[in-house]
């Protein structure tokens, strides 16, 4: 049996081909997170308020949760979808 370390999977990417959202390698956050955080602020929560909704193992500060409800980050949008684990299934099928 062959073992393939990521599972084959479409990521977003901005207009350079980097990948954006929860697809980032570094990403905390999933896309439903971030619609949260938006709503919840829609609804009058504090960026304190907000922040401490998310104590279940993800830290997300005060500050992090004002950057995302202002658009500085986690504000892109998809332009493109990559196929990320490629090269595993290429090596799969040869094998």
């Amino acid at each position: 049996m062959v073992k393939r370390k990521r599972p084959v999977r479409y990521v977003g990417v901005n207009d350079r081909g980097y990948a954006i959202g929860e697809s980032h390698a570094r990403a905390k956050l999933s896309d439903a997170d971030i619609e949260t955080i938006l709503w919840l602020r829609e609804q009058g929560l504090s960026y304190g308020q907000i922040a401490r909704k998310f104590d279940d193992g993800v830290s997300v500060s005060k500050s992090q949760v004002r950057r995302i409800c202002s658009g500085d980050q986690r504000a892109q949008v998809p332009t493109d979808w990559k196929l990320r684990g490629l090269h595993q299934l290429e090596e799969d099928l040869r094998a």
